[in-house]
Protein backbone atom coordinates (compact mmCIF):
# COMPACT_ATOMS: atom_id res chain seq x y z
CA UNK A 1 0.00 0.00 0.00
CA UNK A 2 1.27 3.47 -0.81
CA UNK A 3 0.38 6.60 1.05
CA UNK A 4 -0.43 9.76 -0.85
CA UNK A 5 1.66 12.78 0.02
CA UNK A 6 1.74 16.28 -1.36
CA UNK A 7 5.02 17.33 0.22
CA UNK A 8 7.87 16.70 -2.24
CA UNK A 9 10.55 14.31 -0.97
CA UNK A 10 13.29 16.88 -1.58
CA UNK A 11 11.54 19.64 0.39
CA UNK A 12 12.88 20.48 3.81
CA UNK A 13 10.57 22.43 6.11
CA UNK A 14 12.84 24.86 7.92
CA UNK A 15 11.66 27.08 10.77
CA UNK A 16 13.24 30.53 10.54
CA UNK A 17 13.11 32.39 13.84
CA UNK A 18 12.69 36.01 12.77
CA UNK A 19 11.36 39.11 14.49
CA UNK A 20 9.93 42.10 12.67
CA UNK A 21 9.51 45.76 13.51
CA UNK A 22 9.50 45.39 17.28
CA UNK A 23 11.57 48.49 17.86
CA UNK A 24 9.47 50.57 15.49
CA UNK A 25 6.14 52.28 15.94
CA UNK A 26 3.76 51.17 13.19
CA UNK A 27 2.10 54.08 11.37
CA UNK A 28 -1.70 54.05 11.39
CA UNK A 29 -1.83 53.52 7.60
CA UNK A 30 1.38 51.52 7.27
CA UNK A 31 0.61 50.25 3.76
CA UNK A 32 1.43 53.19 1.48
CA UNK A 33 -0.68 55.55 3.57
CA UNK A 34 -3.68 53.61 2.22
CA UNK A 35 -6.38 52.86 4.81
CA UNK A 36 -7.99 50.14 2.66
CA UNK A 37 -4.81 48.16 2.02
CA UNK A 38 -3.82 48.59 5.65
CA UNK A 39 -7.23 47.36 6.84
CA UNK A 40 -7.06 44.33 4.52
CA UNK A 41 -3.69 43.16 5.83
CA UNK A 42 -4.54 44.05 9.44
CA UNK A 43 -7.74 41.99 9.22
CA UNK A 44 -5.87 39.06 7.72
CA UNK A 45 -3.21 39.29 10.42
CA UNK A 46 -5.82 39.25 13.17
CA UNK A 47 -6.93 35.77 12.05
CA UNK A 48 -3.45 34.29 12.34
CA UNK A 49 -2.69 33.87 16.06
CA UNK A 50 -5.81 31.86 16.88
CA UNK A 51 -5.97 30.35 13.40
CA UNK A 52 -2.39 29.09 13.53
CA UNK A 53 -3.02 27.58 17.00
CA UNK A 54 -6.09 25.83 15.60
CA UNK A 55 -4.05 24.41 12.70
CA UNK A 56 -1.40 23.12 15.10
CA UNK A 57 -3.98 21.45 17.36
CA UNK A 58 -5.72 19.91 14.34
CA UNK A 59 -2.52 18.34 13.02
CA UNK A 60 -1.27 17.26 16.45
CA UNK A 61 -4.51 15.34 17.04
CA UNK A 62 -3.58 13.00 14.17
CA UNK A 63 0.22 12.82 14.44
CA UNK A 64 0.39 9.42 16.14
CA UNK A 65 1.62 6.72 13.80
CA UNK A 66 3.34 9.16 11.46
CA UNK A 67 6.52 7.88 9.84
CA UNK A 68 9.81 9.59 10.71
CA UNK A 69 9.68 11.99 7.75
CA UNK A 70 6.12 13.12 8.47
CA UNK A 71 6.84 13.38 12.21
CA UNK A 72 9.74 15.72 11.41
CA UNK A 73 7.55 17.73 9.02
CA UNK A 74 4.86 18.03 11.71
CA UNK A 75 7.43 19.19 14.28
CA UNK A 76 8.73 21.86 11.89
CA UNK A 77 5.19 22.85 10.87
CA UNK A 78 4.30 23.37 14.55
CA UNK A 79 7.44 25.45 15.09
CA UNK A 80 6.78 27.60 12.02
CA UNK A 81 3.15 28.17 12.99
CA UNK A 82 4.12 29.10 16.56
CA UNK A 83 6.56 31.71 15.25
CA UNK A 84 3.94 33.05 12.82
CA UNK A 85 1.52 33.43 15.73
CA UNK A 86 4.13 35.19 17.85
CA UNK A 87 5.00 37.66 15.11
CA UNK A 88 1.40 38.39 14.21
CA UNK A 89 0.51 38.94 17.89
CA UNK A 90 3.31 41.53 17.99
CA UNK A 91 2.15 43.06 14.71
CA UNK A 92 -1.50 43.11 15.84
CA UNK A 93 -0.48 44.83 19.07
CA UNK A 94 1.32 47.51 17.05
CA UNK A 95 -1.76 47.90 14.83
CA UNK A 96 -3.92 48.31 17.94
CA UNK A 97 -1.46 50.84 19.35
CA UNK A 98 -1.80 52.77 16.06
CA UNK A 99 -5.58 52.96 16.57
CA UNK A 100 -6.85 49.87 14.72
CA UNK A 101 -9.67 48.16 16.67
CA UNK A 102 -8.79 44.47 16.57
CA UNK A 103 -11.29 43.21 19.17
CA UNK A 104 -14.35 42.76 16.88
CA UNK A 105 -12.39 40.67 14.39
CA UNK A 106 -10.76 38.61 17.13
CA UNK A 107 -14.26 37.86 18.45
CA UNK A 108 -15.42 36.70 14.99
CA UNK A 109 -12.40 34.41 14.67
CA UNK A 110 -13.17 32.92 18.09
CA UNK A 111 -16.83 32.38 17.12
CA UNK A 112 -15.75 30.36 14.07
CA UNK A 113 -13.28 28.32 16.12
CA UNK A 114 -15.90 27.66 18.80
CA UNK A 115 -18.25 26.39 16.10
CA UNK A 116 -15.77 23.94 14.61
CA UNK A 117 -14.81 22.73 18.10
CA UNK A 118 -18.30 21.17 18.28
CA UNK A 119 -17.49 18.97 15.27
CA UNK A 120 -15.39 15.78 15.07
CA UNK A 121 -11.61 16.34 15.11
CA UNK A 122 -11.34 15.08 11.54
CA UNK A 123 -13.43 18.10 10.48
CA UNK A 124 -10.81 20.35 12.05
CA UNK A 125 -8.07 18.55 10.14
CA UNK A 126 -10.06 18.85 6.90
CA UNK A 127 -10.58 22.58 7.51
CA UNK A 128 -6.88 22.93 8.24
CA UNK A 129 -5.97 21.14 4.99
CA UNK A 130 -8.22 23.44 2.98
CA UNK A 131 -7.16 26.64 4.71
CA UNK A 132 -3.45 25.79 4.51
CA UNK A 133 -3.78 25.31 0.76
CA UNK A 134 -5.83 28.48 0.36
CA UNK A 135 -3.25 30.38 2.40
CA UNK A 136 -0.47 28.99 0.20
CA UNK A 137 -2.30 30.24 -2.91
CA UNK A 138 -2.53 33.72 -1.39
CA UNK A 139 1.11 33.48 -0.29
CA UNK A 140 2.25 32.55 -3.78
CA UNK A 141 0.42 35.54 -5.24
CA UNK A 142 1.92 37.84 -2.60
CA UNK A 143 5.45 36.68 -3.45
CA UNK A 144 4.95 36.48 -7.22
CA UNK A 145 3.50 39.95 -7.53
CA UNK A 146 5.51 42.63 -5.68
CA UNK A 147 2.77 45.22 -6.21
CA UNK A 148 0.89 43.74 -3.24
CA UNK A 149 3.43 45.15 -0.80
CA UNK A 150 4.48 48.27 -2.70
CA UNK A 151 4.39 51.21 -0.34
CA UNK A 152 4.37 49.09 2.81
CA UNK A 153 6.96 49.88 5.43
CA UNK A 154 9.90 47.51 4.98
CA UNK A 155 9.70 45.69 8.33
CA UNK A 156 6.05 44.86 7.76
CA UNK A 157 6.63 43.83 4.15
CA UNK A 158 9.41 41.50 5.35
CA UNK A 159 7.01 39.96 7.90
CA UNK A 160 4.51 39.18 5.15
CA UNK A 161 7.14 37.78 2.76
CA UNK A 162 8.63 35.56 5.50
CA UNK A 163 5.23 34.26 6.52
CA UNK A 164 4.20 33.68 2.90
CA UNK A 165 7.33 31.69 2.06
CA UNK A 166 6.86 29.39 5.04
CA UNK A 167 3.17 28.88 4.26
CA UNK A 168 4.11 27.68 0.80
CA UNK A 169 6.79 25.46 2.28
CA UNK A 170 4.52 23.60 4.71
CA UNK A 171 1.23 23.68 2.79
CA UNK A 172 1.07 19.89 2.44
CA UNK A 173 1.70 18.86 6.05
CA UNK A 174 -1.95 18.79 7.13
CA UNK A 175 -2.86 16.78 4.02
CA UNK A 176 0.02 14.37 4.60
CA UNK A 177 -1.06 13.90 8.21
Amino acid sequence: MTTATVTPNDLSITPRDRRFGREEKTPRWWHGDDPYATAFYNALSITFPKGEAFFVDSVRAFRHGADARLADDIKNFVTQEAMHSREHVAFNNRAADAGYDIAPLEEKVQERLDFIATKPKIASLAATMALEHFTAILAHELLANPKHLEGADEATAELWRWHASEEIEHKGVAFDT
